[in-house]
């Protein structure tokens, strides 16, 4: 656990990111005291039981079935084993831009450039912004941390093949500082590296 301020104020957090992300590490960093991030969260996550009991008519409007649900509503789309996943229902967004890439980009790849769909705002009022909002806190603390992981990265480069460090959670928080993109969700958090 690392405090936000810790992200901004300079504070080595090699120990910190080490203890994550090195042999016994559990490969997941929590940050307390963002700014604004309770308040946000309070305002935008109850929509999201809003959104799982809307009419199927309005739900099936948010599904997007060629990006295979990377935009927009999925539920029981994802797997268990052999079994679909009945259990939560997903809304995926990407809070900094609503059409990523180029038209081009998003026709011959649209599972990489997924398009947000959004419930109109007389459906779910204010649910867009919102998302944006806190999906942005969100990409901008990311960044904040990527670059103290690149730092740390570069003091143990040399050391990764003898110390068995999880490099892939390296590369993966440098990926996301450079490329600058995320994907939100309602009511699930993964990552894939």
């Amino acid at each position: 656990m690392i405090n936000y301020s810790d992200l901004t104020d300079g504070t080595d957090l090699t120990a910190q990111i080490e203890g994550a992300y090195g042999t016994n590490g559990a490969g997941v960093i929590a940050i307390r005291g963002i700014p604004g991030f309770v308040d946000l969260k309070r305002k935008f996550l109850p929509k999201s039981h809003t959104i799982a009991h809307l009419p199927s008519a309005e739900l099936d409007k948010l599904v997007d079935e060629k990006t295979l649900f990377n935009a927009g509503w999925s539920h029981g789309k994802e797997k268990l084993g052999a079994k679909p996943d009945l259990a939560k229902g997903s809304f995926y967004f990407n809070p900094l831009t609503d059409a990523p890439g180029t038209a081009e980009d998003r026709e011959k790849y649209p599972l990489s450039y997924p398009v947000n769909v959004w419930p109109e705002d007389v459906v779910v009022s204010g649910f867009q912004q919102e998302a944006k909002e806190l999906g942005g806190l969100m990409r901008d603390v990311v960044v904040l941390l990527s670059k103290h992981i690149d730092l740390f990265s570069k003091k143990v480069s040399k050391q990764c093949r003898d110390t068995k460090l999880r490099c892939h959670a390296i590369a993966h928080s440098h990926l996301q500082h450079q490329h600058s993109t995320s994907r939100g969700m309602l009511t699930n958090t993964s990552s894939t590296t």
